[in-house]
This record gives C-alpha cells, structure tokens and sequence, in this order.
C-alpha cells in the first residue's frame, strides 16, 4: 500500500495569516492531503507577544509559545472546516537548515511549504540565507511563496533543461514534466512547457558556418528535440516556449511579462547540505518572480521512466511530487 503525501508547513516567524499558509491550505484540499505546521520559537521574538526582559525567562517562553500554540489551532480549525487533516507542533529554538531538513525527514514530509523572506531595505521577497541553506539540506522538494494562489490564476510554467535529451539524463526531464502535470491536473491549471537555448554555451559562431554546409544547426536541432518532448507530453503549440539567452535571466524575464502561479524547476542537488543547486535554480531563485517549486529529484537510474510507467498503470495510482513513491 503506498502512503498518503504529507505536507509541511514552516510557519512564519510571526503569528499572522501569510502567503504560504493559504497556499497550503489550498494545495491540502486540492491534492486531498494532511498538511503539518510547525512553528519555532525563539527568544528574539518575544517582543512580538510583549514580553521583551522578562526576568522569568521559563515562564516568559511558556507563554510565548501558548501564542503560537492559539494562533495554530486557530488556523488548524478553518482548515478542518474545509475538510483538511491537520496536525501543528510548536518547538522553541532557533534552526538551522539540518535541523529543518532533519524534521521533515522525521516527518516523511513529500514538501516543504514556505513564505519566502521579505527585505526591507531592498521592498521585495527574496530567499533567505536559511531558504538557500534548507534548499540545500532539503531531503524533499520545497515550495517557495511569494502570493497567495489567485482564484481566477490558474497557470503554471515547468522549465527543462534540453541539453539533458543529450546526456543520457533525459529522465530528469520526464520526471520534472510528470510532476508539473499531475499537479497542474489537481488545480485544474493550465500548465506551459518552457526552456531556453543558450546561444553562448552551444557556441553560436558556428550557425553561419553549419548552415552553409548544409548541417543541420545547433539551433534548429534542439528546436525539434524540444517540439518533440513537448509534443510527447501532449503540449499545445501555443503553451511551448523556446526562447534564446541565458536560462535563468530569460525565464526570470518571461515570467515577469506572463502572469504565471507558479514556477516549476528541478534542483540539482542531491546531497545533504552541498553548497549546489544548479546556476539556473539559483538564477532564478535569487529574485523570484512569482511562487517557485525546486523539486528535489532522486539520483538518475536505468530505465527509471520505464519503470515508473510500469508501475503507475500495474498500480493505477499516482501521487504528486514524490517520484520515489512511483518508481
């Protein structure tokens, strides 16, 4: 019997109602899941509740995290009402990224959901040194939120990196895909398929050169490769977008222009607290320009497509965002 997916919410260093709690709450119902919140506590939040020098520091803590412990419930039950299983712990301390990403692998969380940090002096969300950190960390997939999902915004993006089709790790791409439409599909979304072809990394001096010849060029190659990814995933022409440039300059771009929910990419890294994400998750996620996905793929294997689709139709089951559960 394969598992419910879980989702985790990490709550906002304030008790107040944000972005990435709607979300959640919206995703829960939507892929009829349990959500767990948890909120840490620490000490340099204590002005918050108005305790600020408190000579009685137990009792100071205590009643600090009585607030957070009423502000949960109270969130915990307009969930229920909406027919979500829900659970919420409140822990006093200040984590690190190991931390978080130790709890949400005691959890067996499937995502992490979290606001992303808001900079004053710079008057835009941006990810913290501990997102970057805990996306690092992160056993699983974690959800960045900039805004709260628009009821009438129903559009997701999914990036792919062509230049896989080529290396032998297309499977990262089909995973990516696969993903992104299992949970475009809960929301009733649209979803568009992007990526873009780096006219400096593949050399373009060449074009000229390859044209002349009669070669087919690097261009006009990866062109069909990708019509033909998109195509195999059943993308309408007009939800395929192959744009030129630097990947993460340009879809951070074309994001801006298009109204998009959310953003879905793959994280490159798959190893507790290494310092690599991938140059364009981390391009793009230095300046988001709306609610951003990073999954968090499993090691490549042989034949991992193959096998998965061997089991979704021996099982007739999938599950969103968690590719171990379907392999």
């Amino acid at each position: 019997m394969i598992r419910s997916l879980r989702l985790l919410l990490i709550a906002p260093s304030q008790p107040v109602h944000t972005p990435a709690l709607e979300y959640a709450g919206v995703l829960a119902q939507t892929l009829n899941v349990a959500l767990h919140l948890v909120a840490f506590v620490h000490a340099a939040a204590l002005d918050v509740v108005g305790h600020g020098h408190s000579v009685n520091l137990d009792k100071a803590r205590n009643g600090m995290m009585d607030v957070y412990r009423q502000w949960l419930n109270s969130e915990a039950v307009l969930l229920r009402e909406k027919g979500i299983e829900v659970q919420y712990e409140v822990i006093w301390g200040k984590p690190s990224a190991f931390e978080l990403a130790t709890y949400a692998r005691q959890m067996n969380a499937d995502l992490i959901i979290k606001d992303l940090h808001e900079e004053a002096h710079l008057k835009r969300l941006v990810l913290s040194s501990l997102d970057w950190d805990l996306l690092c960390a992160s056993p699983t997939s974690v959800l960045y939120i900039k805004q709260a999902p628009a009821p009438r915004l129903r559009k997701f993006l999914v990036a792919v990196d062509i230049e896989l089709e080529g290396e032998g790790r297309a499977t990262e791409n089909d995973q990516v895909i696969r993903m992104a439409r299992q949970l475009a599909d809960a929301r009733n979304a649209s979803l568009h398929l992007i990526t873009v072809y780096n006219c400096n990394a593949v050399g373009c001096q060449g074009f000229a050169a390859a044209s002349s010849s009669g070669e087919l060029p690097s261009y006009e190659a990866r062109r069909n490769v990708f019509d033909a990814l998109a195509s195999e995933y059943g993308f309408a022409k007009e939800h395929r977008h192959f744009l030129v440039g630097a990947a993460a300059n340009v879809i951070r771009g074309y994001v801006q222009r298009n109204a998009y929910d959310l953003l879905i990419i793959g994280s490159a890294n798959h190893h507790l607290l290494s310092s690599t994400i991938g140059s364009t998750a981390e391009g793009i996620l230095d300046n988001p320009a709306c609610n951003v996905l990073a999954l968090k793929l499993p090691p490549a294997a042989s034949n991992v497509h193959e096998q998965t689709q061997k089991a979704v139709q021996a099982n007739d089951v999938t599950h969103p965002l968690h590719p171990e559960l379907l392999a």
